[in-house]
């Protein structure tokens, strides 16, 4: 018996400023710690990123899990599309936090007002990823809105 797969978690969503800066926002690891699989609960401790096609890319996050302790998670994946500053896509794991490898698909485009992003990410349940990305992307919109500011 198989295991239906997942609907995809697909997130539309503007922003007030270039589509350069939102793509690089992605990419840029000081603009990444304000933002990206960042919580309250955590701290980032490190990030790696080799934004290229094929090139890899490690955030790591170090919170207090109750009985656990302290615990150092790892969201990790390699690029497969580096299109600035209309795409980018990659993989994603955080053995952590879900088995697997996921894809994520991010799609930037110009609007009057800034930039639309829609973001897709499949290979997951989104029940454990939808809200942590509405999250992030609150997140995302405070960190480029202060940097452009």
């Amino acid at each position: 018996m198989s295991v239906p797969p997942f609907e995809p978690v697909e997130i539309r969503r503007r922003f007030p400023v270039a589509p350069h800066v939102l793509f690089d926002a992605w990419i840029t690891s000081p603009v990444m710690r304000r933002w990206l699989f960042a919580s309250d609960s955590g701290e980032l401790v490190s990030i790696d990123v080799d934004p290229r096609v094929g090139g890899a890319f490690s955030i790591v996050e170090r919170r207090e899990e109750g009985e656990e302790g302290e615990v150092e998670v790892d969201h990790f994946g390699t690029y497969i599309e580096v299109d600035r500053p209309g795409r980018l896509a990659f993989t994603l794991e955080v053995p952590w936090h879900f088995p697997g490898i996921t894809q994520v698909g991010v799609d930037i485009r110009p609007v009057p007002e800034g930039s639309e992003m829609f973001f897709r990410q499949t290979g997951v349940d989104p029940a454990t990823t939808r809200d942590a990305w509405h999250r992030m992307f609150d997140q995302l919109d405070e960190a480029i809105s202060a940097s452009s500011a």
